[in-house]
């Protein structure tokens, strides 16, 4: 059996395979690292198969589509959608992955899109203080800032120019975010991709923007009260498992009480890159 080790935010996964290890992105590269080399770090097994786990009753759940369903199971939860079915067992420690019908590949890519590796990193995290949220993650001037808003208001875009301006976007799409020594940090994701120069994968989060396109660049802070019901509406909550949503409210108030956040009328040039750093 051919397996891989990952480390995203501070967690070691080891991907093991029924056949050979799929081929891999430049952006998922930059996630590798050695098995032995921090044995310190929370871990996860994620085994990929095309068979069934020999567990009684698995009681299969039929026809979910793109809708990810769950069922509880001896031991754990057993996810269903389109893709397949993911075991979860040991708080997320050990997941076991396979698909209804067939063969295993091409259907589904393990690193693309939103595979299964995310999400058992989204319900690790969860469970254990973090949250993971609907925005981009850039390094400038040596500072870990997260841009936020619904699709369409410009994370891409912003993102893109943050790297023509010589900076680095981590993640366009999936940071986590979770408490640090104390401090609110973001960690960026392999989904869907980073720009850039290469850069630390991680830090502590200098500084949250709210983006929305105008006619003009103009920064307004946001209050405590509209910060707080901004981000609950950005955050990704698990809501498969329901205990894991107060600790994530909590996670937002801690971040609301440290970081500033800021409202981000923004026109798609170099310039807006120029506005955010006046306030780094």
């Amino acid at each position: 059996m051919d397996s891989i080790t990952i480390e995203v935010a501070g967690l070691r996964l080891s991907l093991c395979f029924d056949g050979k290890v799929p081929l891999l992105s430049d952006t998922f590269n930059h996630f590798l690292c050695n098995e032995d080399s921090a044995k310190e770090k929370a871990r996860i097994k994620l085994l990929y198969s095309a068979t069934l786990p020999n567990i009684e009753e698995i009681g299969l759940i039929k026809d979910s589509k793109s809708v990810t369903n769950v069922l509880p199971v001896s031991g754990g939860f057993l996810f269903s959608r389109r893709e397949g079915q993911l075991l979860a067992a040991q708080g997320f420690s050990y997941c076991h992955a396979w698909k209804i019908h067939g063969n295993l590949y091409p259907f589904p890519e393990p690193f693309e899109g939103s595979p299964w590796v995310l999400f058992v990193l989204w319900g690790w995290l969860s469970l254990n203080g973090g949250a993971l949220l609907h925005g981009s993650l850039s390094f400038i001037d040596g500072h870990t800032v997260l841009f936020l808003g619904n699709s369409g208001t410009g994370k891409t875009t912003l993102s893109r120019i943050v790297a023509e301006s010589g900076f680095s976007c981590l993640t366009e799409e999936n940071p986590f975010v979770k408490i640090h020594e104390s401090t609110p940090w973001a960690y960026a994701t392999p989904w869907p991709g980073a720009f850039g120069r290469k850069a630390p994968l991680s830090g502590p989060i200098k500084a949250i923007f709210f983006l929305r396109h105008s006619s003009k660049n103009e920064l307004q802070k946001c209050t405590p009260q509209g910060a707080a019901a901004r981000l609950l509406k950005n955050v990704r909550f698990f809501n498969w498992l329901p205990i894991t949503i107060p600790p994530a409210i909590d996670l937002i108030n801690e971040i609301i009480r440290i970081v500033p956040i800021y409202d981000f009328g923004f026109v798609p040039e170099k310039s807006a890159i120029n506005t955010i750093r006046g306030v780094l």
